[in-house]
């Protein structure tokens, strides 16, 4: 989930979910454990909630998985 969020830049749970063929109660339950380890922050835009990763989460998906590009879900 961290790398799509570094290949989107921003994206909605409903994107999320989509990418990941999972349910949104269920990405969303992930990507509020994201948030609260400083790994993913959120902004409201109008009605939707868009994620991305944060400087630490980004460094943190380097280190672990030096191409996120070429990863596949």
């Amino acid at each position: 989930m961290a790398a799509a969020l570094a290949q989107g830049d921003e994206l909605c749970v409903c994107d999320l979910a989509w990418v990941w063929e999972r349910a949104q109660n269920l990405v969303s339950h992930h990507v509020r454990a994201l948030r609260a380890a400083g790994l993913a922050s959120s902004r409201r835009d109008g009605r939707t909630v868009l994620y991305g990763l944060t400087d630490e989460g980004r460094a943190l998906l380097g280190a672990l998985l030096p191409e996120p590009a070429a990863i596949a879900p």
